[in-house]
């Protein structure tokens, strides 16, 4: 009998762990025909939730993750998957978690980082980086999960990029002893080609993206040597750097450049002092002209709490009022709801479209 009561307790148990990680992770009741969505996640607890809105932002769909500080999105080079940082602890986050946006599935992939705070992928890897001082990157095979790393010394790695020519871009750099670079690697023999010192268009490279044969990246901060050392100073520059010829041209923009989307021929750019410094400031940058214009919007733009639908010309944002949808064309707040969850344990962390 005690061995039957045995029995049964170890099976009850693992049917209940099976089936609380199938409901935590479960994509059942799915609509795929949302337009935008909110990740709040816990910073010391196992859950997250994706809120899905339709395009009159009513609440249509709630899923339920067992992750950790779930953010920092982007997208693969198919541009139907969401790419985002995870954790299944409360020590750190230790894998790139893969959404379907056409059905809601997860597929997380382990990328050996204490953190990995720049992230990137294509059909065939995820590479990811913990920005410390001799970073290292991890190159995950999606297929087999098999790992492979690489050291890039003496530098903090802000950014990872991997591009339709099949190179990795990497900014890293080290406020302490003035340095910048862009590095060129091969993402196959994950070897260094290239490396640019870009020092003097600043450091803090956190964004880019690949247009045509030019890489442009956002510059956050400059050196400004003083007295006692070096200092964080707001820089007002983004970067175009042609992939073939290797000439860099800086565009000068408002201060303190952050996040950057593109629809259509312009580029929208953010502009925070930090993480808990938002502005109100949208920069518009037309790449075939050159123009730029500077709008000011109703709410702030935090870090993540951005996105643009560039199919139904409308512009999101989530700030602590709400999430808030504006008309991409005259930039003009349309409505604003509350749609957060009321888990006091969780926080908004990223906002998406389809």
């Amino acid at each position: 009998m005690k061995m039957i009561k045995k029995i049964f307790f170890a099976l009850f148990t693992v049917i209940f762990i099976v089936g609380t990680y199938c409901l935590l992770h479960s994509n059942i009741g799915f609509r795929p025909d949302f337009t935008v969505a909110i990740i709040e996640t816990g910073m010391n607890k196992l859950k997250s939730e994706i809120r899905y809105f339709d395009e009159d932002l009513n609440l249509i769909y709630v899923q339920s993750l067992s992750f950790a500080r779930l953010g920092k999105k982007f997208m693969d080079l198919d541009e139907k998957k969401l790419m985002l940082s995870g954790g299944t602890d409360w020590i750190g986050c230790k894998y790139v978690i893969e959404l379907d946006t056409n059905n809601g599935k997860i597929k997380k992939y382990y990328v050996d980082q204490a953190y990995n705070l720049a992230m990137t992928a294509n059909d065939k890897y995820v590479f990811a980086s913990y920005t410390a001082k001799d970073s290292s990157i991890s190159r995950c095979n999606k297929r087999t999960g098999q790992i492979k790393k690489m050291s890039v010394p003496d530098v903090f790695v802000d950014c990872l990029y991997i591009s339709d020519d099949n190179l990795l871009y990497v900014f890293g750099g080290d406020a302490t002893n003035e340095k910048s670079n862009l590095y060129i690697i091969d993402p196959e023999e994950l070897k260094i080609l290239k490396t640019f010192d870009i020092k003097d268009k600043g450091y803090y490279q956190e964004e880019c993206m690949k247009i045509g044969d030019y890489l442009y990246f956002l510059n956050y901060c400059t050196f400004e040597k003083l007295e006692h050392g070096t200092k964080c100073w707001p820089a007002s520059t983004m970067t175009k750097f042609n992939t073939k010829t290797y000439e860099f041209e800086d565009i000068k923009i408002e201060k303190w450049p952050r996040r950057f989307f593109k629809c259509g021929d312009i580029l929208y750019i953010t502009h925070n002092k930090s993480l808990y410094e938002p502005t109100n400031k949208l920069t518009l940058y037309n790449l075939k002209t050159g123009e730029q214009t500077i709008k000011t919007l109703k709410h702030e733009i935090y870090d993540d709490g951005m996105t643009i639908d560039e199919k139904n010309q409308r512009l999101y944002l989530a700030s602590p009022e709400g999430i808030s949808q504006y008309d991409l064309k005259t930039l003009k707040p349309i409505k604003t709801v509350k749609g957060y969850s009321e888990d006091d344990g969780l926080y908004g962390s990223t906002l998406f479209v389809k």
